[in-house]
Formats: structure tokens, C-alpha cells, sequence
């Protein structure tokens, strides 16, 4: 497949592994794992029925949707926004250290919400993790 194509990727209950360089990637899920590794991609978006979410690489924006299991997403670059939510699992966004400030909402139900990424005022890209009953760590790598 040619690099910087977009991707659409619909399936019932099966896990995707997806590795290289994207456009713009969407997923709907309703049962499996996402794993976007080694990846550069100008963003990610979707819905996860039930499934945890790894995401390392390049993805300057990711907005995940539904109820996905674990979320751990590893940014080498974040400049436009990290949305996601998780209603079981842990939520964990790590950022690369420099000197971007973040305008960070990490909010846990029943469980720990850490924030240890420099913050700052808008305009700055967001991150918002929000999980149900686990914890939410959002820190720098």
C-alpha cells in the first residue's frame, strides 16, 4: 500500500495491527485490540465496543470513542489534541519531553487521575483521558 493513504477500518470481532505511514485512520471496532505501532499518521479516530487501544508513533491528533478496555497511547509529536476515554481499563497518554505545555483533563470515576505533563492555557493541544472504574496517567515520556 502506498504511504500517506487514508484508512478506513471496519471489523466485528478481530484485532488490528496496523504499522507504517498513514493519512488520516478510522476504526470501528466492536470486539479486538488496535495496536497503530511504529506509525506516523495526520490522525487517528473510531469506536472500540471492547478492546484496548496502543497507539506509539507519530499521531498528532487521536479521539477514540466507546468503550474500549486499556488505552495507552505513546506520542512522539502531539499537536493538535488527545481524546479518549475508557469505561474498565487504565487510561495512559505519554508525551514527548520539550517544551510543549498542554491544556490537560484527566478525570477517573473510581480510580487515580495523575497529571505530570507541563500544563498551560489555550490555545495548546488538549488531552483529555477519562476513564469509569481505573486510572488515568498522563505524563511525559
Amino acid at each position: 500500500m502506498p504511504e500517506g493513504l487514508d484508512l478506513d477500518v471496519t471489523t466485528g470481532a478481530r484485532d488490528q495491527d496496523l504499522t507504517g505511514r498513514f493519512g488520516t485512520v478510522r476504526v470501528e471496532l466492536g470486539s479486538g485490540d488496535l495496536f497503530l505501532t511504529r506509525a506516523q499518521a495526520r490522525a487517528l479516530s473510531g469506536r472500540i465496543d471492547t478492546g484496548d487501544v496502543q497507539v506509539q508513533g507519530s499521531v498528532p491528533a487521536v479521539r477514540i470513542t466507546g468503550k474500549p478496555g486499556e488505552v495507552d497511547a505513546a506520542l512522539d509529536a502531539l499537536t493538535a489534541e488527545v481524546l479518549t476515554s475508557s469505561t474498565t481499563g487504565d487510561v495512559q497518554v505519554l508525551v514527548p519531553y520539550d517544551e510543549t505545555r498542554y491544556d490537560t483533563t484527566a478525570l477517573s470515576d473510581t480510580g487515580e487521575a495523575q497529571v505530570s505533563a507541563p500544563a498551560a492555557g489555550a490555545p495548546a493541544p488538549r488531552l483529555t483521558a477519562v476513564t469509569e472504574t481505573a486510572g488515568v496517567v498522563v505524563r511525559v515520556r
